[in-house]
């Protein structure tokens, strides 16, 4: 698996949340959801510690199976040698990905130098980590960076100046201040912008999206070396919001990230269900691994209420309500960090021609009457290979009542 992938199983096997751990690290929660997205990387220091904290080695942690890189190859799990030749090629693994990187993302000489200083860095790891019997080997991987830091410096000085392409990320962290019940579909918002340095005479805005079409302009407000700007962001457009950065001579222009689980809660599980036993018309669906489905309130809204339906060909066969458990808390004991726990059942449908698809999924009713479809994985192939079902992944739907009508926003699978 990739590392995205072992990063957010680790965590749910904890049963810790993105913003437990994102405190631990002591980074916003946006960037565990970024990491786990697979949208961003960590650096080094960020692997470490993500390491270390989940007391699993770097090659698991980043989805490395030494003998798959090196089939040829004989690791005595006693031998130093062959221990710390895995690792080099694990450090020579993440130095490419950051040139690689730096290859997409040429944008300023500053951002050109820290790429450098961080694969220098990198190359003397990897100098100690195999320092027996590598030296040749480290020579042609340290002329190869020195090779890519020439190509990227040569890139940047061919046209003179420094070139703001859009391809540069501008880490902006929303904080929602505020929700409002007559029209829980919108949220007040603050967006920050705090550079550690910046280009000079820059000038700093957003583009909301519009009701009617369109967009506004909000210029951020400069605040001790901090850009804020608050909006009302209508979450029913499923429209982004951009972040702007005109410094005079290019403009640069990125979708600031905006989570609606935030808003409104999100589940912390994976589940399957599939079919254990089948006879005419009759259909005995199982949770297959026993899963319970843990609902995460949002600190603005609670679960109220929720039940298990089942779809055949989009027309609805089952629905059983379920119960959920007391209100529990994580470690911060904090009411935005609350859940529920609820088992879901093992169940019969009768009567049930042949389908083509099901959609099984968790109906639930928030206190603030926002209903989220939260679509559970079913897995046909698991009991009957040769049936052609389809299947389909787990994702969440919220569905917002907007006068007369029905807005629905999909929620890619965490």
């Amino acid at each position: 698996m990739r590392f995205d992938e072992n990063l957010r199983n680790l965590r749910k096997e904890k049963d810790y949340s993105q913003e437990y751990l994102a405190e631990k690290l002591g980074v916003t929660r946006q960037t565990i959801s970024k990491w786990e997205n697979g949208t961003a990387m960590p650096d080094l220091k960020k692997l470490i510690e993500l390491a270390d904290f989940f007391e699993v080695s770097m090659d698991d942690l980043l989805g490395l199976d030494y003998k798959t890189i090196n089939p040829d190859s004989n690791i005595d799990s006693g031998s130093c040698n062959d221990y710390n030749e895995a690792e080099a090629i694990l450090a020579n693994r993440y130095t490419n990905e950051l040139i690689h990187s730096a290859h997409n993302q040429i944008d300023s000489k500053t951002k050109v130098l820290s790429i450098f200083l961080a694969v220098v860095s990198i190359a003397f790891v990897i100098s100690v980590i195999s320092f027996s019997g590598k030296i040749s080997s480290l020579e042609n991987q340290i002329n190869g960076l020195n090779a890519s830091y020439a190509y990227l410096s040569e890139r940047i000085n061919s046209d003179g100046s420094q070139n703001y392409d859009g391809d540069d990320y501008y880490d902006i962290e929303v904080t929602i201040l505020k929700t409002y019940s007559e029209t829980p579909y919108i949220v007040q918002a603050e967006l920050k912008y705090a550079p550690s340095s910046y280009p000079k005479n820059s000038k700093i805005y957003y583009l909301l999206p519009k009701k009617g079409g369109g967009v506004d302009r909000l210029s951020a407000q400069e605040n001790n070396g901090e850009f804020i700007a608050e909006a009302d962001i209508d979450l029913s457009l499923d429209k982004p919001v951009y972040f702007v950065l005109d410094d005079g001579e290019n403009v640069i222009k990125q979708e600031v990230y905006l989570d609606i689980e935030d808003v409104l809660g999100t589940v912390n599980s994976d589940i399957t269900y599939g079919i254990n036993e089948k006879t005419k018309n009759e259909f005995l669906f199982t949770n297959t691994f026993s899963e319970t489905y843990v609902w995460n309130n949002s600190r603005y809204t609670k679960l109220n209420s929720a039940d298990l339906v089942v779809a055949a060909d989009g027309k609805e066969v089952y629905r059983q309500a379920l119960k959920k458990s007391e209100l529990k808390y994580d470690e911060t004991n904090e009411i935005f960090d609350s859940f529920y726990e609820i088992d879901l059942p093992t169940f019969y449908i009768k009567d049930l021609k042949e389908p083509k698809k099901f959609d099984i999924y968790v109906e639930v009713k928030l206190d603030n009457g926002v209903l989220c479809k939260s679509h559970l994985e079913y897995n046909s192939s698991m009991y009957y290979p040769n049936e052609g079902m389809e299947e389909n992944l787990s994702y969440i739907e919220y569905i917002f009542s907007v006068g007369d009508k029905t807005v629905t926003i999909k929620s890619n699978k965490q």
